[in-house]
């Protein structure tokens, strides 16, 4: 069969359906194969081309899709060359990928939580891991929110390779392709790298969360500053940092080490020093848990300075109470005699009732607990001797502080306390100014457990209207 009249018979093997877009010389369209099968078709007409580099990049894109098999990678189906009223072109047919592009999500208004930002960069990254590793490596060089496809099931699909290259082509001779606020600063000047592939999906990432694209965004250090338009987690933001800082040498090297970060991301377990705080991130879900604990060494860990008072003074006990058998034991006393015996004995009676009400108030330290739930919107806190949940917006958290008696030392401290906006209650809820989380929490354990709780309150200081994650 002569290859006009092939050409002509894969023709009329699709029904075209409607066209999705048509952009100079190139269409593309939604339709279906001789079975009924929904496909996509991409034509580039030749008469209309005033140059040879869309025909070559279009060519460059079928051989490309030709060598690649991935499950996050519409296939290639078909692909032929047909003339038509004089008029030559070329046709590609493509597996159809049903769901709307992340483009096509954001100007709904769509908005992802921070755990889907999370899963979407997963899976794109496990897609440039197996282009980066592809036999020759593979550089998408045109990641964007419009080229990538969010399913309703939750799947990622990179699409559109009229862009791709590979590294067989020399350096220097690549034409700049991208587009403006995806392309990585290095894609200006013609180069290209795996690293470059990093950048554009960081910053489809950050147009994620933000709502709006980088270029948009004002320039710092020679990046998007980006930080008073997003409200996620520090570690999501330093990622980003990481995807995204212009020089090569300081940016992420590879997929396989944003596969290790993310997944990081993902799941978080860490203890505060002593062992009792336990942090707690799987996705969405934040807690911090402080457990009871009646280990000797944590306790020490925890409160050293309190614990050698009460050291000292069972030492002193000691020798004091052996003074006073020693004279109880001669059985004759003198009036100095007397007046000691009563001194000892009036000191050991006091010092032990001390003691006593110490040890009781260090049992109820160490089997103090509480569940802290750093939910998007609200913090929830339940303590072991409450029977419900003490419910705080988000916005209602003034301030994070350590609260100490009037006398600054280091047995005056009372724990870490929130300063709270007591009319932003929910509920009909009335809050108190300040909620005091733990009175026994050593010093270390309270910067620790300080340091989490700024973390979550920062974004809503520094952007109080902004998205939640």
């Amino acid at each position: 069969m002569a290859s006009s009249e092939q050409a002509s018979f894969r023709r009329k093997s699709y029904k075209l359906i409607e066209r999705i877009s048509f952009h100079q010389n190139r269409e593309v369209f939604r339709a279906q194969n001789a079975f009924g099968e929904p496909v996509i078709l991409k034509r580039l007409q030749m008469g209309q081309l005033s140059d040879w580099k869309p025909m070559e990049l279009f060519e460059r894109e079928v051989k490309t899709l030709q060598t690649l098999q991935h499950q996050r990678i519409p296939q290639l189906l078909d692909y032929f060359h047909e003339t038509s009223a004089g008029q030559v072109s070329l046709t590609m047919v493509m597996q159809q990928i049903e769901g709307p592009n992340l483009a096509q999500r954001l100007q709904t208004g769509w908005r992802p939580k921070e755990s889907e930002v999370i899963e979407i960069a997963r899976q794109g990254f496990e897609i440039l891991k197996y282009l980066h590793n592809h036999e020759p490596a593979v550089i998408h060089r045109d990641i964007k929110p419009s080229n990538l496809i969010w399913t309703d099931q939750a799947e990622l699909f990179l699409i559109d390779f009229g862009a791709v290259r590979d590294i067989f082509i020399a350096k220097g001779s690549s034409t700049v392709i991208g587009t403006f606020g995806y392309m990585a600063p290095e894609q200006f000047s013609g180069q290209t790298l795996p690293a470059s592939d990093l950048y554009s999906l960081g910053a489809t990432l950050l147009h994620l969360l933000a709502g709006r694209a980088p270029g948009e965004m004002p320039q710092k250090h020679l990046m998007p500053d980006f930080r008073p338009y997003v409200s996620c987690s520090l570690e999501l933001q330093r990622l980003l940092e990481a995807l995204m800082v212009p020089d090569l040498e300081e940016r992420l090297p590879s997929a396989e080490a944003a596969l290790e970060a993310i997944q990081a991301l993902s799941y978080q377990r860490e203890r505060s020093p002593s062992g009792r705080l336990l942090y707690l991130r799987n996705a969405d879900e934040v807690q911090i848990q402080l457990e009871p604990s009646f280990n000797p060494i944590n306790l020490w860990q925890q409160h050293a300075p309190l614990l050698s008072v009460l050291l000292i003074l069972l030492l002193a006990n000691s020798g004091f109470v052996g003074i006073l058998i020693r004279l109880v034991s001669i059985g004759s006393f003198s009036a100095n005699d007397q007046i000691w015996g009563m001194i000892v004995w009036n000191y050991v009676i006091f010092s032990n009732i001390l003691m006593l009400f110490a040890i009781f108030q260090f049992i109820n330290l160490a089997g103090e607990a509480f569940k802290i739930k750093l939910l998007p919107e609200q913090m929830q806190i339940q303590f072991s001797h409450a029977p419900e949940p003490i419910q705080i917006p988000k916005s209602a958290i003034f301030q994070v502080t350590r609260r100490v008696d009037k006398v600054h030392t280091k047995l005056s401290r009372l724990g870490v306390s929130l300063s709270l906006k007591s009319s932003e209650g929910n509920n009909n809820q009335v809050l108190p100014e300040f909620l005091t989380l733990s009175d026994g929490l050593g010093k270390k354990d309270q910067h620790w457990l300080m340091t989490k709780l700024l973390l979550y309150t920062y974004q809503t200081s520094q952007n109080p209207g902004g998205y939640q994650q």
